[in-house]
């Protein structure tokens, strides 16, 4: 891996030393297919046409495209030496850079781009040479199965390996994948840039200025057959990667067989479980110490940084600083990913720490908790895999970036120094990127394992059994969910289901208080002839406190400390002194109306510009019905800040009066006469306190009377109705007396005037 991407960094160590991939997109295409093809046929079939196939995908231009590997061998062998005849014509190129005027750096360019061509040719030669040398008919290998647990072990681990060795070959097809990508867009701007140096060649009437544009056009032509150099590299590079993973693939397969036949590929498995679980902390032992290292590393790292930060002045220091930076800044992040490694140790610990306890005792409970847990890590690690796979592509443009700044050339030797620290710190996080990805599909391949072990172990129970399980197991979860701690640590054990005897406790000591108050009231009343006022104020009294006492018995018998509500307490307390002073308020002048007994249940009393009878008291406000039949809610602190009128407080008997007038001529005796029958004949009007009858006054328009009668308010009497009906009595018997009952009048007097004199003219005259 450290080589592959050492070799690949060059590709990008010249920003200008670019070419094209356009004639190459098809035989990088048919490579791809060539990935296919290996890895979907049988193992026989690729590897024995593996030759043919490869035979048409190499190749670069018109002369190398479609032809067989030797051919093209000799291809790029030729380019090789084209490269080396410009090489050789150096000198001459040196006087036309000077003669055009160009700075002499242009010269380097040339140089970066003839070396890339040979370096890129000769690599893919190289791989051209492996596949030719490649046997016609390699099977796929054949892995006899292990006879014991040890063997098993091993062949798990040699698993593990070949997983990681997969993912790195993943993980560089996709990096060489990029740069072709990144080179393509290189192309572009290459051919664009040739283009329009030729119509500067053509069109330049100045003869140094055409020069220039000439060597230009060429050192374009020049980057563009580096950068076809790159990707015929690139595309064979891209084969090998393939038949790589093909190998990897078909040796998995190998060895997932292999222990499969020879039955060891159950986990359900005391002694797996525990082999396992001692490798894993050995694992987690080595990670730590390693994480230990790195991390005084960094601090080590970060301190210098700062140091070489404070004292930057100079562009050697500044570069040394930005180095140290790097370094520190590469290293913090390798140890997250050491960090994140020892999460997905922990998650295979509790894996197998489940398995062995399943193993070793079978439970509904504990098989249903461990399957919740599998399934959770799987989420988990479904969840991780885009975040590790962002990180990795992230640290293979670092590591491309820090190693391009390297090959530039770095003249100060502590600073390439660092760099070159940093570089292998970058392929360290690299490569554990790589293996956290790795571990991460076997984790999850793991438990989607155990997941199907167990469920084809529960398909095969018998009802009976199957019932057994889930009736353990429902139990089970109840348990857990009763015993659950809401507040745990803290030295408060509150369950869920002591909250829930609590909270059924506390509806029983309410119900119960409910029932004894009213019972005792109920006892008093017959006893003691209470009234209903006193009757409901015995048994609020009797209602609160045996509440609050029932309520602390349950408490207490639960074992619940006080101490859970002294922040409910506190907020409570604060409420009542900010937010409840009214409802404070109305309940005590509750208890004074009770105590005192000013307004009674049944009084008409006349409160708030409102007439009606008193209907209930409460404990916070009073029910008031009016005459109207709407009934009216008044608040207990009405009752004492106010002024009220109770008709019925001390005697229920209230006298009424009206005037009335007759006309002037009536008979005075009579008149009083039937209005004494009137009264005397209506049943609600009291006899003592007798009723009277007196000549008022002489009016402006009648002779006026006013009449005074007695009633008894409460129950069902309603005094308007009584008026109405006297009244009503009145009018009847004086229609049948022939005495009447006058409206206003006036007499108009007109007094008499001289006549106007009216004198008359002749039109005529005029």
């Amino acid at each position: 891996m450290k080589g592959m991407l050492t070799l690949l960094a060059g590709w990008k160590s010249n920003p200008e030393s670019t070419g094209t991939f356009r004639t190459l997109r098809g035989p990088i295409q048919l490579a791809g297919l060539v990935a296919i093809l290996a890895i979907c046929a049988p193992p026989s079939a690729a590897a024995q046409g593996i030759k043919s196939l490869l035979e048409s995908v190499g190749g670069s231009g018109a002369k190398a495209q479609s032809a067989p590997i030797p051919a093209q061998v000799a291809w790029a062998n030729e380019q090789i030496e084209a490269a080396k005849a410009e090489e050789a014509n150096e000198p001459a190129l040196v006087e036309r850079i000077k003669a055009s005027g160009l700075a002499e750096a242009r010269l380097e360019d040339f140089r970066a781009a003839t070396r890339e061509v040979q370096r890129h040719y000769r690599s893919a030669i190289t791989i051209m040479e492996e596949f030719a040398s490649m046997d016609s008919a390699s099977e796929s290998p054949t892995i006899a199965p292990p006879k014991s647990e040890e063997e098993a072990v091993a062949m798990r681990d040699d698993l593990r390996h070949t997983e990681f060795d997969r993912e790195s070959a993943l993980g560089e097809r996709e990096l060489i994948e990029r740069l072709v990508s990144q080179n393509e867009a290189l192309e572009t701007n290459a051919e664009r840039a040739a283009r329009q140096f030729h119509e500067e060649a053509a069109t330049a009437e100045n003869p140094e200025i055409k020069a220039r544009a000439q060597l230009r056009l060429e050192l374009s032509s020049l980057q563009s057959r580096a950068a076809a150099a790159a990707a015929f590299f690139g595309k064979w590079k891209l084969a090998q990667q393939e038949i790589v993973l093909q190998k990897t693939t078909a040796r998995q397969d190998a060895l997932r067989t292999a222990l499969r036949t020879g039955g060891f590929d159950r986990q359900l498995d005391p002694r797996r479980a525990e082999l396992q679980l001692a490798k894993l902390t050995e694992e987690e032992t080595a990670l730590d110490k390693a994480t230990e290292a790195l991390k005084k590393n960094y601090s080590r790292f970060a301190d210098a940084a700062a140091a070489l930060r404070e004292k930057a002045t100079t562009p050697v220091e500044k570069g040394r600083a930005a180095a140290a930076d790097g370094l520190a800044e590469t290293a913090q992040r390798l140890l997250s990913a050491l960090q994140a490694q020892g999460f997905l140790i922990a998650d295979e610990k509790a894996h197998w720490n489940g398995v062995h306890a399943l193993a070793t005792g079978e439970d509904a409970g504990e098989l249903r908790s461990t399957m919740a847990q599998a399934e959770e890590i799987i989420a988990r690690q479904n969840d991780l895999r885009p975040s590790v796979d962002r990180r990795l592509a992230e640290a293979r443009d670092s590591l491309l970036l820090v190693q391009r700044n390297l090959q530039e050339g770095v003249k100060d030797p502590i600073t390439k120094e660092t760099m070159e620290e940093t570089v292998a710190y970058a392929q360290r996080r690299l490569e554990t990127l790589g293996n956290l990805m790795a571990k991460s599909r076997q984790i999850v391949t793991t438990e989607e394992e155990f997941l199907a072990e167990v469920r084809t172990t529960l398909g095969k129970e018998s009802t009976a059994r199957r019932v057994t399980r889930t009736w353990e197991h429902v139990t089970s979860t109840i348990h857990r969910i009763w015993s659950f701690e809401i507040f745990p640590g803290e030295g408060i054990h509150i369950t869920i289901g002591k909250v829930v005897l609590a909270l059924g406790g506390l509806v029983l000591a309410f119900l119960l208080a409910g029932w004894l108050a009213r019972w005792t009231s109920h006892t008093a009343t017959r006893r003691f002839q209470l009234v209903e006022e006193q009757k409901s104020l015995l048994e609020r009294s009797v209602f609160i406190p045996l509440t609050a006492i029932l309520a602390l018995t349950v408490l207490h018998w639960l074992s619940i400390p006080l101490t859970v509500f002294a922040f409910l307490g506190g907020a409570l307390a604060i409420g009542i002194g900010f937010g409840a002073q009214n409802l404070v308020n109305n309940f005590i002048s509750g208890v004074i109306l009770l105590l005192e007994r000013q307004i009674r249940v049944g009084d008409i009393i006349e409160v708030a510009g409102s007439t009606g009878k008193v209907m209930h008291l409460g404990s916070r406000c009073s029910r008031i019905r009016k005459f109207d039949g709407v009934e009216l809610l008044v608040p207990n602190s009405s009752f004492l800040e106010k002024e009220v009128t109770n008709w019925t407080l001390a005697d229920p008997q209230h006298r009424f009066d009206f005037v009335i007038g007759v006309a002037y001529g009536s008979p005075v005796d009579k008149v009083i006469s039937l209005l004494l029958s009137a009264i005397e004949r209506q049943p609600e009007v009291l006899r003592n306190p007798e009723p009277g009858v007196y000549f008022e006054a002489f009016g402006d328009s009648s002779l006026n009377f006013r009449v005074y009668y007695w009633l008894e308010l409460g129950g069902s009497l309603n005094a308007l109705q009584v008026g109405s009906e006297l009244r009503t009595r009145i009018d009847r018997d004086f229609r049948a007396a022939d005495i009447e009952i006058p409206f206003p009048q006036r007499d108009l007097r007109v007094r008499g005037v001289l006549p106007v004199s009216i004198e008359q003219t002749n039109p005529t005259e005029k």
